[in-house]
């Protein structure tokens, strides 16, 4: 009997420890569209971002949802490039925001006070749900943004490097990271039907596609 007992927890969803997360993970998606309330398939939000693979978890939810707002539309692909780059550049930095901020256009600092609000929206309605999440989960640094943005708009890499303490290796693999990350984007604002987002996403790509950063060998 005891045995048979133990097959029975083993066999039911008692035994999933995760399950609880698990559902409280699918009420999330639901709730913002991403799965149909009754048959549990996925929506055009799912689909999109199951197109975007270089941002994870929290941090991918937040993409989303600034897809479908239209927010990035409001940005010119500069200022997108920036803004972007928080979700690819993860280290502490020493400067306030700000000194960080100084000499960025309003929109700009704008945009990325928006980022973060609409990332504590986030968080707050995981959590409403059940999920267990932290606002570390959906931690944006906006050490590199002032970078990013000089060096899309065509800054050279020895001006830029001068502008942060961060190792010029670092710039490199974000801004590589980030490049990737926006042409997934541009697919997926295609996927949307939205060929003028698709369109501001590529001008952005290629704004930060040249130079060092893309040499096939930092030694020749």
């Amino acid at each position: 009997m005891r045995r048979m007992a133990e097959l029975q927890f083993a066999s039911s969803d008692n035994s999933l420890g995760l399950l609880p997360e698990y559902n409280a993970r699918v009420a999330v998606l639901k709730q913002l569209g991403y799965v149909d309330e009754v048959s549990g398939s996925v929506l055009l939000k799912g689909r999109v971002a199951c197109e975007i693979r270089t941002v994870e978890n929290t941090l991918l939810l937040l993409v989303v949802e600034l897809l479908f707002s239209g927010y990035f539309m409001t940005l010119s692909p500069q200022e997108l490039a920036s803004l972007l780059s928080s979700f690819y550049f993860q280290e502490k930095i020493t400067m306030d925001d700000e000194e960080l901020f100084k000499g960025l256009p309003d929109s700009l600092v704008d945009a990325l006070y928006h980022l973060e609000d609409s990332a504590e929206s986030l968080v707050q309605a995981q959590r409403a749900s059940g999920v267990q999440v932290t606002m570390e989960d959906a931690s944006i640094k906006f050490g590199l943004c002032p970078v990013i943005y000089y060096w899309s708009l065509g800054q050279p890499f020895s001006k830029i490097a001068y502008m942060t303490d961060v190792l010029e290796g670092t710039i490199v693999r974000c801004v590589v990271r980030l490049e990737e990350g926006l042409r997934e984007l541009c697919h997926a604002a295609k996927i949307m039907g939205d060929m003028e987002m698709a369109a501001k996403f590529e001008a952005s790509a290629v704004s930060i596609k040249r130079d060092i950063c893309f040499a096939s060998s930092l030694y020749l």
